[in-house]
């Protein structure tokens, strides 16, 4: 994906999680409301790693990974610890009988609710494929 390509996705993101602002939770709890995945064809063109963008308090993270064959899932997990969020990515292999030769590529999309904005948080993004561990972190004020 290109860095246009990638900056257009991000802000459509941007753009549908401000039309949904009147919908995040006013308890001000910082939850993941929103995790989506696909697979990337061709897989070659995936460029691991991340792109975070906020908004009213919201953050949004577009990322991408590779795995071994394309026979995998992808999951999503949020801690918070005071400034610090953690976003655990967890590939884990499907259990099928007729998985394709060749690596497989991934897209994700995740959305933070309600993070205190003018705050600066440190985003920690964990991709794990098959117990290899790959984390990128940022600095982020929604």
């Amino acid at each position: 994906m290109g860095t246009a390509e990638t900056l257009r996705t991000v802000a459509v993101h941007v753009f549908l999680g401000l039309s949904l602002v009147s919908c995040s939770d006013p308890t001000g709890i910082t939850s993941l409301e929103e995790f989506t995945w696909e697979p990337v064809n061709p897989p070659e063109t995936v460029v691991e790693g991340i792109d975070v963008t906020t908004a009213l308090g919201d953050v949004f993270i577009l990322g991408q990974l590779n795995t071994p064959t394309p026979c995998y899932q992808l999951t999503a997990d949020l801690s918070r610890s005071d400034a610090r969020l953690t976003l655990y990515i967890q590939a884990s292999e499907t259990n099928t009988s007729s998985c394709a030769d060749g690596i497989g590529g991934f897209r994700y999309t995740a959305v933070i609710r309600n993070v205190e904005q003018g705050k600066t948080y440190q985003l920690e993004v964990t991709h794990d494929v098959g117990g290899q561990k790959q984390t990128y972190s940022e600095s982020v004020q929604p």
